[in-house]
């Protein structure tokens, strides 16, 4: 909204955090990567092959499917097979089209921002430059917001995804909507953040009754929805009130500029304009496409929420649309050519459409005829279920009209033409493809199905958000249902991607007892996307029984049937054959089979992603009652349904075969990126990926079998997405932590796309090699490397031969004297039940470990001294004396500044401490004693004992000021003890250095404090040198040292004493003196 609105705050809406797979498709989309060379893995278009297509083309037009290629296809050579004129030789060329763009998904808003399509630069043009007032907006060329989109499924259906849009996403709740009666009731009771309020029919009495409640609400936003045009003076009215309260105009009027509020000065961004596509012909009022035109921010969440509820705008309806913009004549011109023995002189010629009109009336009492006649005979029906297995009976039970059945395609597209308004006319397309889809599905009864147009997720969403399916249960890595239900349930798979049948029930169970068993379902899908797992029947029997045992609504999302890598269309058994195995087997009463309701999609079993279109088969009359309330306000995907209808008419074996056909192209497909895998040499697949078939579905899983710890794949689909491969985490479908557990390793590929298995061949390849590569550099970037340990030719040495006997004695009596002293730990443990950590957990699990702990660490020092020992004898002690000279070197400022700049690290003083530093000091001189061939005292072992229980009892674990120079000097012992195990066992040995900043977190230090940590780190180094020179003239009495320096290193430990107390009571003093 303009940013002069003094209410614009009230309309504010809320971010959309856009999901994984967005973020993917826009990378890989923007990256500079030419667009043959990117690697869609990431879409889940179904497959798109010139065969599939031809097959398709040729089965409407009811040709022979001989032979078969995937060259491109000769329309005049269509035209001369089917007999037909030149001048029809456009409808084959769209028939064909309409084919190719239905498979895959139009993009979100129905156009690309830097491809817009023929259709909405025509709208566009229509705004700025066809009318006598001409209105401005943005296609998003070149800002990258766009103020129009498509949509689709008609005015009524914009409505219910504005209404969802506003619902979800206005920051300011709850808000107002003013409507019409008829639409009020459409949508009052599905929307609990919206109040709406019903204005009268009348102009002036709708505005004074809106000026009224305008000003009774103006602290929350408030949406008016125009159904009709006003005249200027009422708009002008509007306009005023607009700028007096916060008003926002919603227009589903089909009006001109010149008749829009939006021409309102300053009013355009507070109107959003719904349209149908009247201004190409007034005719095409009822058409399933409209185009929203308005606010960028607000379109940006209509189409997002168009998404999550309908998918992307149906592909098949914006060609068709697109093919009358370009053919006027086809509605113009068209006439039905049906052979009816009928006196066309009776037809009543006012009649705008004469003959469908009566068709329609004819068909119509035709089908009340036969239900009639059906009525009559159930009694017989019932007596021949026992003698018919379960599909022969339910062919016969579903016996239904297919009022199209005498019409070749040429003639059923002069009706399509010729009916393009007529609700009546798509009403009976859409019960004759019923009709031929159930014989080829006869499972389902057809006066249970209804065509929904909006695909899978329509249905589903119809189900959730209008018909009181509240709540649903399903397994996890599943597609996004949160999008379709109020609340949602996501139980993790087993380790090997099974459904969790228990856990399942368990939480059926636990709702039941909060719930009404109609509020919640249990959802099916079978195969499964993401995981590629095709379930085995005997769980889905056991869940299934268990349902409807216990009432419960079962949703079979039926999308990928019979869908595989395979040369064979042997896919699982639906949720509804399973159940009418369960009738058969006693295990349910039919009457339970209400509960099951399938949802069954074409997107991916018939390469009709794009046409948006699905069946929905609903026993429960209630609920199937309440849905087709909400479908009803749908306008259909027209295109859709014929080109369906025209396919599912064919005989079984010829669709079966175009089934067969498609398994095999994801067949060849599979095949070749499991070849990529295999030629791939594996030096150059050290990270060990390989991808694992689907057993259903066409979702391959790339697993990288040593992922290096700490590294995400979501980090690594974002490094690839920019390289121009688009590739999705499975991890991105899990909703819980094992899911993500189980998915960690794992890439959900697709078979689906353009790509040939020639081109993916190379592209998998491609796609191996980078992410080694980006796999092996991220590693570099964040992980810890082990160098290579060089063998020592070890010399075992008689001063350490004691070692190992005195280190077991001294860690006996550590623990015995812990045992000891233990009851003074526990004495004021009121709780009998406190004592026992002490006994049980201290001595069982803690001790012990820390024991082991420093065993490791004194044992690789002892083994470290030993190789030492052996280096200097094997180079004839060159290493010991490079050793000292490093030792006694007289460092000077300019190589410290150089060190400095080249430290690998900064060190702070006691971040989060897990162990007590008292106790690695303690235990650091215990390592010293013993390897001098010395028994720790017993003060020392009752020392190191007290100080094991009070680490265990987080006693000692903090530092203060005072200890942080011994932590300091504790911390450089570590690193030094490093040093020299890399100078001993790497050949590219380098000494580390750090800083080491003693006020990390900015707090108030004591004075003096900077003083003690130089000091103790001073006086620990000399403590160290002056050890070595001891050691040198015990070893060699006629080394030449100074005697004073000599004598000086005698006094060390009383000068250390001297100068310690000394530091001490001047950092007090000042401290006084501070405060």
């Amino acid at each position: 909204m303009a940013n002069n609105n003094p209410f614009e705050k009230l309309f504010k809406l809320k971010p959309i955090r856009p999901g994984k797979i967005s973020e993917i498709s826009e990378a890989t989309a923007s990256s500079s990567v030419p667009l043959a060379e990117r690697v869609n893995f990431h879409i889940g278009n179904p497959i798109q092959s010139e065969i599939l297509s031809n097959y398709y083309l040729r089965s409407i037009l009811n040709l022979p499917i001989d032979s078969l290629d995937d060259s491109k296809i000769n329309i005049d050579s269509i035209r001369e097979e089917l007999d037909w004129d030149q001048s029809e030789i456009k409808r084959i060329e769209f028939l064909y089209e309409l084919i190719q763009n239905s498979a895959p998904y139009s993009p979100r808003g129905g156009y690309s921002i830097n491809k817009p399509i023929k259709l909405i630069q025509k709208f566009h043009r229509w705004l700025e430059n066809d009318q006598e007032e001409p209105l401005s907006y943005d296609l998003g060329e070149r800002s990258g917001k766009r103020e129009i989109i498509i949509s689709s499924g008609g005015r009524k259906e914009s409505l219910r995804v504005l209404f969802h849009s506003l619902n979800s996403y206005l920051q300011n709740l709850p808000a107002n909507i003013f409507i019409s009666n008829s639409n009020k009731q459409l949508y009052e009771n599905s929307f609990h953040n919206l109040k709406f309020h019903s204005i009268p029919e009348f102009e002036k009495d709708a505005y004074s009754s809106l000026a009224e409640k305008l000003a009774e609400n103006l602290d929350v936003p408030n949406y008016l929805i125009l159904d009709k045009s006003f005249s200027e003076e009422t708009r002008r009215n509007i306009r005023e009130l607009a700028f007096k309260y916060p008003l926002y105009i919603i227009e589903i009027n089909d009006t001109p500029n010149h008749f829009s509020l939006a021409r309102e000065a300053k009013l355009k961004s507070s109107v959003l304009r719904i349209l149908t596509p009247f201004f190409i012909l007034n005719k095409l009022k009822n058409s399933s496409v409209v185009f929203l035109a308005g606010d960028s921010e607000l379109l940006r969440i209509y189409e997002s929420v168009h998404f999550q509820l309908k998918g992307t705008p149906s592909s098949s309806e914006i060609e068709l649309l697109q093919y009358l913009v370009d053919n006027k004549d086809e509605i113009n011109e068209s006439s039905l050519k049906l052979q009816l023995n009928i006196d066309h002189s009776s037809l009543d010629q006012s009649s705008a459409f004469p003959v469908p009109s009566l068709i329609y009336e004819k068909s119509k009492s035709f089908e009340k005829m036969t239900e009639r006649v059906l009525s009559r005979t159930d009694k017989i029906l019932s007596r021949m279920k026992e003698y018919l297995n379960d599909e022969a009976f339910s062919l016969l039970r579903n016996s239904s009209i297919d009022y199209l059945a005498v019409h070749s395609t040429k003639e059923i597209l002069d009706d399509l033409f010729k009916n393009i308004s007529d609700d009546n006319w798509h009403a009976l397309t859409a019960k004759s493809l019923i009709n031929v889809f159930t014989k080829e599905h006869p499972y389902y009864d057809a006066k249970y199905l209804e065509v929904v147009n909006g695909s899978a997720r329509t249905a589903l969403g119809i189900l959730g958000f209008h018909c009181g399916i509240q709540e649903i249960i399903t397994c996890d890595f599943s597609w996004t249902y949160e999008h379709c239900f109020p609340k949602t349930n996501f139980i993790p798979l087993k380790d090997d991607f099974e459904l969790d049948v228990e856990g399942i029930s368990r939480k059926v169970i636990s709702l039941l007892d909060k719930k009404f068993q109609k509020n919640i379902a249990v959802i099916f899908n079978n195969p499964h996307n993401a995981s590629g797992k095709i379930f085995k029947e005997t769980d889905i029997k056991r869940l299934l029984a268990f349902c409807l045992d216990n009432n419960v609504y079962v949703i079979d999302d039926l999308a990928y049937q019979n869908v595989l890598p395979d040369n064979s269309i042997k896919g699982p058994k639906t949720v509804k054959q399973i159940a009418l195995d369960l009738v058969n087997e006693g295990q349910v009463f039919r009457e339970q089979l209400k509960n099951v309701i399938s949802i069954h999609s074409l997107s991916k079993t018939d390469s009709f992603a794009g046409a948006r279109i699905a069946f929905a088969e609903i026993i429960d009359d209630e609920l199937r009652k309440s849905f087709c309330k909400y479908n009803s306000y749908i306008k259909p995907n027209i295109a859709a349904n014929i080109l369906a209808y025209l396919f599912y008419r064919n005989d079984s074996e010829r669709i079966k075969l175009f089934w067969l056909l498609r398994n095999k192209i994801f067949k060849a497909k599979m095949d070749a990126i499991k070849e990529a895998e295999i030629e791939l040499p594996e030096s150059r697949n050290p990270f060990g990926i390989h991808v694992s078939r689907p057993q259903g579905s066409m979702y391959p899983l790339m697993t990288i079998d040593h992922l290096p710890h700490g590294l995400s794949l979501d980090w690594l689909s974002s490094g690839l997405a920019s390289q121009g491969i688009g590739i999705i985490p499975l991890s991105a479908f899990a909703r819980s932590s094992k899911g993500f557990e189980l998915g960690r390793k794992s890439f959900r590929l697709t078979l689906g796309g353009t790509d040939s298995p020639e081109v993916l061949l190379r592209k998998t390849r491609r796609v191996l090699i980078d992410l080694n590569r980006l796999i092996a550099e991220e590693e570099a970037k964040y992980n810890k490397h082990l160098f290579p340990v060089k063998k020592v030719n070890r010399k075992n040495h008689f001063y350490f031969d004691s070692s190992d006997f005195l280190w077991q004695q001294f860690t006996a009596s550590v623990e015995q004297e812990c045992r000891r002293i233990s009851y003074q730990a526990v004495k004021n443990f009121t709780d009998e039940n406190e004592s026992k950590i002490i006994s049980e957990r201290f001595f069982e699990k803690y001790l012990p470990a820390r024991l082991a702990a420093f065993t490791k660490i004194f044992e690789s020092s002892r083994n470290m001294y030993l190789d030492f020992l052996s280096s200097f004898t094997s180079e004839k002690n060159s290493t010991l004396v490079n050793h000292l000279e490093s030792e006694f070197y007289k460092d000077n400022l300019e190589q410290r500044q150089k060190v400095f700049k080249e430290r690998t690290y900064d060190r702070t003083v006691h971040p989060t401490q897990v162990f007590a530093i008292d106790t690695d000091i303690l235990f650091n001189s215990a390592f010293d004693t013993i390897l001098k061939k010395q028994n720790p005292d017993k003060a020392f072992i009752n020392r190191i004992s007290k100080c094991l229980i009070d680490e265990y009892l987080g006693k000692n674990v903090s530092i203060n000021s005072a200890k942080e120079g011994e932590e300091l000097v504790c911390d450089l012992k570590a690193m030094i003890h490093a040093e020299n195990f890399a100078s001993i066992y790497s050949n590219n040995y380098h000494k580390e250095i750090m800083s080491f900043w003693g006020d990390w977190d900015g707090s108030n230090r004591p004075s003096g404090q900077g003083h003690r940590l130089v000091a103790a780190a001073l006086i620990e180094n000399v403590i160290q040198l002056s050890s070595i020179i001891k050691t040198i003239i015990s070893i060699d009495s006629d080394t030449n040292i100074d005697s004073n320096l000599l004598s000086q290193i005698d006094q060390l430990q009383k000068s250390n004493q001297d100068f310690w107390q000394l530091l001490n009571h001047i950092t007090a003093l000042t401290n006084q003196l501070e405060n």
